[in-house]
Order: structure tokens, then sequence, then C-alpha cells
């Protein structure tokens, strides 16, 4: 019970809405890349896939070895080196999507943070007269 009214104060503290916006903010850049993402989770699902085929390509390998089905020894090792081979090149692909993805949003929101700094009228905030009234740096000076 204890848990349930401190989620109620959380949202009575407006905690509700700062994530709503936050994720309004992820939103804006999600929609902007999702051709990116989509890709990126295919290619995590395609890595869990070619997994599970070396499990069973494995298990195909120790059968070929242990005699059970020798005739089948060349081509079964030859299937467990393509799938690992398969695994490598997916992973590449995978990073550099991220790394690619990342610095592209990382650059994008720190652009549109400049962007807005440079656009704050800062007259009007040291005069009092925004909505919200700063100080000009002087008691900060002297605090040091």
């Amino acid at each position: 019970m204890g848990g349930i009214k401190h989620i109620i104060q959380r949202i009575k503290e407006g905690r509700l809405q700062q994530l709503m916006g936050e994720i309004l903010w992820m939103y804006v850049y999600v929609r902007r890349y999702w051709l990116m993402i989509g890709i990126y989770i295919l290619l995590g699902a395609s890595g869990s896939v070619l997994s599970l085929g070396t499990s069973v390509v494995s298990k195909d390998l120790v059968d070929a070895i242990t005699g059970v089905n020798s005739m089948e020894i060349i081509r079964v090792a030859c299937t467990y080196v393509g799938v690992g081979v398969g695994q490598i090149f997916i992973n590449a692909v995978k990073s550099r999507l991220s790394l690619k993805v990342r610095l592209k949003v990382t650059n994008e929101i720190r652009a549109d943070i400049y962007e807005q700094v440079l656009q704050t009228n800062w007259e009007s905030l040291a005069q009092g007269t925004g909505p919200a009234t700063y100080c000009t740096g002087s008691t900060g000076t002297r605090a040091w």
C-alpha cells in the first residue's frame, strides 16, 4: 500500500508530466531515425536467429564427429564456419549502424541545444521581464 501512495505522491509532484515531456522529446528523434532503428532491430533479430542456427549446426557437427552421421562432416563443418562468419558480419554491421545513429543523434541534440541558447533573449532574463529572473552573476563571482 505504501508503494501506491509513493506513486501517487510522485504524480502529484509532476513526475508524470515530466516523464511525458521527455518521451515526447525522444519521439522527435525516434521519428527522424525510424528506418535506421528498424534496421538495427532486424539485425539484432537476425543475430539471434544465427545463434540458434549455430546451436543446431553444433549438434549436427557433434553427431558427425562421433560417427552417427560421419558422411556429413565436411558439409556440417562448412555450414558451421559459414554461420560463424555470418554472425561476425552481422555484428560488424550492427556496431557500425549503432555508432552512426548514436553520433547523428548526439550531434543533432547538441545542435538543437546550441540553437536554443543562441535564440534565447538574454536581456529579458537579466532584467526580470521574462518568465524567470536570473542574477547577472556578480553574486556568483563573489561566492568563489
